[in-house]
This record gives structure tokens, sequence and C-alpha cells, in this order.
């Protein structure tokens, strides 16, 4: 539902409530010869400080249904608000305050009952005073009881007392001071000592908890744990959220085997807290399983009959049998090369150990061969002769480098590029330091000349050629401008219900000009209706404006008369519940 229908709805039950309780009243007063009991209404202060002075209206006798009542102050004290006391809304109530004149109307099913505070009523003061009961007047219009289960209209006989007392000047001052804490205000008063009234008091708002910090605990499988928010400055929990215990809900099964000499199990096991929750002992088999495990003796080593347990590894007997000292022998022979020596060895067949040797020398090179490598500008070359039996390299004569052979190169620069003149050596690509650059000449640009003409929407294009590469580049053209003659709105004058929106438009003519021209809206006054940079209007308040639209030099200008009022149902807001219905 929105903002606009709420309003509307509310004023009509306000109107229908009124409309329907008029009627009631009158007629009880006719049909009825009783005299009913009138209610008594009391003013009383409730606190007077040096800028601020609240009052309070209550019910102190008797009871009442209907009330239309106008508390009244003198000239230097301003009504700021009237707080009515939300009881009256119960069971469908109705109340309606102004604070520019101090009325109050309330209507209500159910009657209010002594003793009952009807509303508050807090002024703001123009300078520091005293009050006494002069300084207030209660006046009631209207009033109504029930009598026999029918409205009555009393208002002639309710009474109204001012229970505001005389002036009395504060002395013998004392002050009281309380700290704020983290949750309750704190204050600094001033007391007078005769009559014991708060003359001043300054509240010092709660600090709240400003300094706090997480204390967390995991639950585990049997104790709950907790996320806690804590004050530093007071202890105080602020938030505290339980963790259940989670109560071994993950579990797994752990088996270790039974040994010959120790004892197994089977366990289950909570993953979370790795308590064991259950677990079976698995007896030990003692050397049960066995079998025999045989090692032949070598040459050096001792062999063994061994009789160990399958199930553990053990070692449970064990025989040994003695080495066999290199019965079993074979021969190996190596042939000397030119740089080094063979040999001729007896090798024991079952360990592999050489028992004997006998060393043959190496031959020395014999033939050998001619290897040739051409020197270049910068590494040397050599005549080499190697070995023929060997490769190795028996004799190497080196061939100095040749050096660089430089002669001249020559680039020419282009519009772009740059050329040089430099040493080059053709054998190796070589390029001798001091090399001369010649930079690049830049294009030799010709005339601009136009492609394509602009107009006043749109950019034109030119375009210039180099002269000496034929290379091209282009630019815009600016569009064609056309000075405007004269500027038409929309509307000359237009009529506007309050917090309405509507839309001006300005015609420039020539059409030409409109391309190039920037149009400023303004108002002459922004109270009654505001103009965007768009024309679009929004009606700000009741009255008559003028809405300009001119060029930024201010040359030409074109208005529209702009008039503002209320719609039927604004008159009603305004008139009948004193316009605050706008703050729904």
């Amino acid at each position: 539902m929105n903002k606009t229908f709420t309003k509307v709805l509310s004023v009509f039950l306000a109107v229908m409530m009124f409309l329907t309780a008029a009627p009631a009243i009158v007629m009880a007063a006719e049909d009825t010869n009783e005299t009913p009991a009138a209610p008594v209404f009391a003013l009383e202060l409730v606190s007077n400080t040096e800028d601020t002075t609240v009052v309070v209206l209550k019910l102190t006798k008797n009871s009442f249904k209907g009330l239309g009542v106008t508390v009244s102050a003198c000239e230097e004290l301003t009504l700021t608000k009237i707080q009515v006391n939300t009881d009256v809304f119960a069971t469908g109530g109705i109340a309606s305050t102004n604070t520019e004149n101090g009325k109050m109307s309330i209507a209500r099913t159910e009657a209010f009952e002594a003793v009952y505070e009807i509303a508050t009523y807090t002024y703001s003061k123009t300078t520091d005073m005293s009050l006494s009961a002069d300084d207030f007047s209660i006046t009631v219009s209207d009033c109504a009881v029930e009598v026999d289960g029918k409205d009555v209209d009393i208002t002639d006989s309710v009474k109204v007392e001012n229970k505001i007392p005389e002036i009395h000047v504060h002395a013998n001052m004392t002050t009281d001071h309380k700290d704020a804490t983290c949750t309750e205000d704190g204050y600094d008063k001033v007391i007078c000592g005769d009559c014991g009234e708060t003359v001043e008091e300054t509240p010092i708002p709660a600090t709240g908890h400003k300094n706090t910090r997480n204390e967390q605990k995991d639950a585990t499988c049997t104790e709950a744990g907790y996320n806690k928010v804590i004050c530093n400055d007071c202890g105080e929990i602020i938030e505290e959220t339980s963790i259940p215990a989670t109560n071994h809900q993950n579990t797994k099964n752990e088996h270790k085997d039974a040994t010959c000499e120790e004892a197994g199990y089977d366990k289950v096991i909570c993953e979370d807290c790795g308590e064991t929750i259950e677990e079976t002992t698995i007896p030990a088999i003692n050397h049960k399983n066995t079998e025999t495990e045989h090692k032949d003796a070598t040459c050096t080593e001792d062999g063994y009959d061994k009789v160990i347990c399958k199930d553990c590894g053990k070692t449970v007997s064990e025989t040994i049998i003695p080495a066999i000292n290199h019965k079993n022998t074979k021969e190996e022979h190596k042939d000397a090369t030119c740089t080094e020596d063979g040999y001729h060895k007896v090798i024991c067949i079952d360990c592999g150990k050489v028992v004997d040797q006998t060393v043959i020398p190496a031959t020395g090179h014999g033939d050998t061969k001619r290897e040739i490598l051409a020197p270049t500008c910068t590494e040397d070359g050599y005549i080499r002769e190697t070995c023929t039996v060997c490769t190795t390299v028996v004799e190497e004569t080196k061939l100095p480098s040749n050096g660089h052979n430089y002669i001249q190169d020559i680039k020419v620069a282009t519009c772009t590029e740059d050329g040089y003149i430099r040493q080059f050596c053709p054998a190796c690509q070589d390029v001798k330091p001091g090399a001369v650059t010649l930079y690049s000449t830049g294009h030799r640009w010709g005339n601009w000349t136009i492609v394509e003409q602009p107009t006043h929407s749109k950019e034109g294009i030119e375009r210039r050629i180099c002269d000496v590469c034929g290379i091209d580049e282009e630019r815009a053209v600016s569009k064609l401008v056309t000075n405007p003659t004269e500027l038409v709105m929309s509307m000359q004058e237009i009529g506007m219900n309050f917090r309405q929106t509507t839309r001006l438009f300005v015609n420039i003519l020539p059409e030409e000009a409109a391309y190039s021209t920037e149009v400023i809206w303004e108002s002459s006054d922004e109270s009654v209706a505001t103009v965007d940079e768009t024309g679009s209007v929004y009606a700000t308040g009741v009255g008559t404006a003028t809405i300009t639209a001119k060029t930024a030099d201010g040359k030409l200008s074109a208005t529209c008369e702009v008039t503002v009022t209320y719609s039927t149902i604004q008159w009603i807001i305004v008139y009948l519940l004193f316009g605050w219905i706008w703050y729904l």
C-alpha cells in the first residue's frame, strides 16, 4: 500500500468517526435526565529546566469518553510537542493535536477512569525563569461521558484545576554526580537545598558496550560449548549462544592384530574427541606359525639355516654353515692401449673377488693423422696430429685469427626511418664502433583538402598527403554553428496541484541553432516550484512562480507562469487534520 493511499484512508476514518460520535452525544443528552458525574482535569508541572518546561494534563476524578481541550501558556514559552498517552489508541481510540495553538481532541469507545495521565506538553523557553499557575490556563471546549450506555455532553459542568505552584526561588544549591556506565545514563545535577527540586540536570549518556571481545569454547562430544560477546569495561555478557554437545557423532573402528608376544585389540574411537568408546582385547598367539630360512655360505662369509616365526619374524632357532674360501675361480684378460696398462686376473666365481693379477704395460702412440681448422676474424685456427689408435692429440700448431676486413656501408634516411654510414665486415657481419646516424627527414606535407563537408549535426573531414612518401593523415572539421534568433516555450501558463510534476519544452529557432545552443532553466520562486536542467517542474508550495528558459549568454529567453494550489483532499488534510497527515 503506497503512502498517498494511507493518507487518504486515515483522513476518511477520522472524519467518519467524528460524524458517527457527534450525533450520539447529542441524542444521549436529549434522552436522559440523569445528572452524570462531572470529570475533573488538572494541569501539573513535571520539570522546569534552563531551556525546557514540561507539564502533564491529568484526569483526577470520575471518567470521560470524548474530550476537546486547549492548554495555553505565557509568551515566554513555545509549545514544541504534545505526547498523547498510548492507552488512548487502545480498542480503536483516536487523537488529534496541534502544537501551534495547544489544542487536542480525543475520542474512544471505552471511558477513561481517574487517576489517568492524558497527555504531556513540552515547551521551549526564551529565558530561564520560575513558573506559577498564572503562566498556564486550561479550556475545555467539548466533553462527553457515558451514562446508562449512552454518551452525554457535559462540557458546561467540567471542572479544571491548575496545580502548578506559586513562584519559588531556589537557594542553598547542592550538586550531585553519577557516572554513566555501559547500560545506564549518568548525570550532573544542581538541587535546591530548601525544596529538594532538581533545578538543573545534565544527562551523561550511557557509554554503551564500546570495548568488547569475543570468547568461544567449542562443543565437545560430552560438554556444550558457547560463543560469547563480553564487554571489557563492565564484564557483562552482551550476547551468548550455546553450542550443544556433539555426543560422539563421528566414530571410526581401529584394529591391531595380536602378535606372538603382544595382545591386539578392536576399538571404536570418536573421531572428534579421540575417546575410546568400546574395546575388545585379542590375545597373543605365541609363535604358532613358523618357517625355515636358508643362506648358503660364501667364500668369506658363513651361511645359516634358521627357523623363523611367520607371524612376528623373530628367529626361533639357527644353525651356522662355514665359509668355503674361494674354491671356484676364473681368468680375466684386458689388452694394454697407447696410454693405459692392461692386465691378467684370476677371479673367484663364487664371490667375484680378484685372487691374482698381472699388469701389462701401455704400448705408446703409433700412427697419427692430420686435422686443420681455418682461423676466423676473431678466433684462432690449428693444425693437429692425432693418434689413429686412441684419438689423442699428439702435436698441435695454432693459426692466428685474420682480424676484421671492414668496408663502408650506407643506408639513406626516409621520412620515418633513420639511415646510417658505417664500417661493416662482410666475413662476420660485425659493425665497427663510430657509425654515423642519418636521422629521418620527417614528412613534407601538402595543403589540407576537405574530403567530407561539415554540417550542423556532424563534423567534417579534411586530409593532407606527404610529397615524399605519399602517406596521408586526416583530422576533424568543426560542425557548422548558427546563432539562435528566438526561444518559444511549449506553454505560457499552467496550473498545478501541490507536489505535482510536469514537463516544459522550449523550441529553438531557427532549427539549425538547436545543435549548438545551450538552454538554462530557472525558477523565480523555488518555494513554489522548482525546475531541473531537462525542464521538469515540481510544485513545492502554494503560490505563483515564473519558469524561465534562456540561452547561456542570456540574450534570448522564454517564460511560463506556474500557479500552484491545493487539491480537494489536500484542503481536508490542511484544515481538518492540521496537516499532520503529510508525515504518515
